[in-house]
């Protein structure tokens, strides 16, 4: 076990180290293929990742203005509309990638358990 988590750790490693040679977007995909499904539905896509991005840029931008006694009324309501979009946009994100699932997982043949609401919908 000790060896495979090496292993993976030795592929993660490679993958960043050619970050110069890939986008990051890139970059961020094939690590999310080597670290598993645990966390899956909380990975931010590309586009979630400029997002944040963004967001962070906003921020910077306010304490910036702040150690120079600036305005930073706007760059607050600025800021706001973006994290209030940047939570939309990631629970669609979420959701979709969930159904998306759900359906390979039927085409594969699953079949819905008693417990879910797919079932109790079909009786």
């Amino acid at each position: 076990m000790l060896k495979g988590g090496l292993m993976v750790k030795r592929a993660a490693a490679e993958i960043a180290l050619s970050a110069g040679s890939v986008s990051h977007p890139e970059v961020r995909w094939q690590l999310a293929q080597l670290a598993g499904n645990q966390s899956r539905y909380k990975r931010l896509d590309a586009s979630g990742a400029e997002r944040s991005r963004l967001i962070g840029i906003i921020k910077a931008q306010i304490r910036y203005q702040l150690t120079r006694g600036g305005c930073v009324r706007a760059l607050y309501e600025q800021l706001a509309i973006l994290q209030a979009d940047h939570r939309l946009c990631t629970i669609q994100s979420r959701y979709q990638a969930l159904r998306g699932d759900i359906r390979n997982l039927l085409r594969q043949g699953a079949v819905p358990t008693s417990r879910s609401p797919a079932a109790k919908k079909a009786l």
